[in-house]
């Protein structure tokens, strides 16, 4: 091949979204920003690229079950990589505790949502008539 080609000075760009949401439950969902009314439908195994947000500083997305009557989430942020675990209500009112498994590859965020199948990873209950009031300690106090 020579280097004085006609393609010599051509670069390649690709173009993905920043946030790729993928649903590997095997029921659909439905995502939306806190505070807004557009939602999106992802089917099982489906994916779709966000591409709009609001103006804020946290990115932060709520899931539901699809159909009438089921309660959104509560929100988390989805610029931070990790594990969250996240609950919504099937359509008997059993909670299902879904893990959103964000990953970062190359300059795309990659938002995987599965059903939990292992034990909750903490879960606490007051079934007192008293506060009570959790917190966790900063690891570097005594």
């Amino acid at each position: 091949m020579s280097i004085h080609s006609q393609y010599h000075l051509t670069k390649v760009i690709t173009f993905t979204p920043r946030f790729i949401v993928k649903n590997n439950l095997d029921v659909d969902i439905m995502f939306r920003e806190p505070a807004t009314n557009k939602h999106t439908q992802l089917r099982p195994n489906q994916r779709i690229g966000l591409i709009y947000f609001q103006r804020k500083q946290k990115k932060q997305l709520t899931l539901r079950f699809h159909g009438v009557g089921h309660p959104w989430s509560s929100p988390f942020n989805i610029d931070e990589l990790g594990d969250v675990f996240v609950r919504m209500y099937d359509v008997d009112g059993r909670v299902e505790l879904i893990r959103v498994r964000i990953l970062l590859e190359q300059a795309t965020i990659f938002i995987q949502l599965y059903k939990e199948t292992n034990r909750w990873p903490y879960r606490i209950e007051n079934q007192s008539m008293a506060a009570v009031v959790v917190y966790q300690r900063p690891p570097y106090s005594t």
